[in-house]
């Protein structure tokens, strides 16, 4: 084991001391890949109640990836009160009886 990183304070919570250098190299990746996701969940989220799905699809459409990245970020989104919760319906994507988000009026 390399004895710097027994005492090392990572760059991300997500990491612990005793991780090789190459773990949390993509532990800043990943923080940084959910934070961009984030963003571009709040540019595809409007005055519209969607469901974390829906707004997945919608980032999808205009920024590519995968869509079940975006739905957590939505989600994270919500629980953290970035987007307002709004009344459960039936999603259009899944079909599923869901909760909805939209963008909180400033």
């Amino acid at each position: 084991m390399d004895q710097k990183y027994l005492f090392h304070q990572p760059a991300s919570t997500r990491t612990r001391a005793t991780d090789p250098p190459e773990s949390v190299d993509g532990a800043v990746t990943a923080t940084a890949s959910a934070a961009l996701m984030r963003g571009r969940v709040l540019l595809v989220a409007d005055s519209t109640p969607r469901t974390a799905n829906e707004l997945a699809q919608r980032a999808v459409a205009e920024f590519g990836g995968i869509g079940d990245s975006y739905r957590k970020r939505a989600m994270e989104l919500g629980r953290d009160g970035t987007l307002q919760k709004c009344e459960r319906r039936i999603c259009h994507v899944t079909g599923s009886n869901a909760g909805t988000f939209k963008r909180k009026e400033s």
